[in-house]
């Protein structure tokens, strides 16, 4: 039975959708790193980085449409690796942004804006 008709088959469960999500999310930056010319093209950082950012799409996706669809939060429910991987990665990148941006705040300091000015 699909519980998300025509969003995953349930030959591919929740883990397997991320995963596939996650490593064409990689292939994709990486050739994207190519045609721009930005080197390295691809390092294991930057391939880590791009699968940890890919293996949050699908089940970010999969919980604004269960806001909608009460079927899809049991489907959810079947697997809990990706949405823990999910909320683990959010959650490093929002705490991250804040550091940085409390690192930027010091008063009296000064940055350039978008425009190359400096503002105060």
């Amino acid at each position: 039975m699909n519980l998300l008709t025509g969003f995953a088959p349930d030959l591919f469960g929740i883990d397997a959708v991320t995963l596939i999500v996650a490593m064409l999310s990689a292939a994709v930056t990486t050739i994207v790193r190519w045609l721009r010319k930005v080197y390295p093209v691809a390092t294991r950082r930057k391939i880590i980085v791009d699968l940890l950012n890919g293996s949050v799409v699908y089940p970010f996706l999969t919980l604004i449409y269960s806001a909608v669809n009460g079927a899809a939060l049991k489907y959810i429910e079947s697997s809990r690796f990706s949405v823990i991987l999910a909320g683990v990665v959010g959650l490093v990148f929002v705490v991250g942004e804040l550091l940085l941006s409390c690192s930027h705040d010091s008063p009296g300091q000064t940055q350039p804006s978008s425009a190359g000015r400096l503002q105060s």
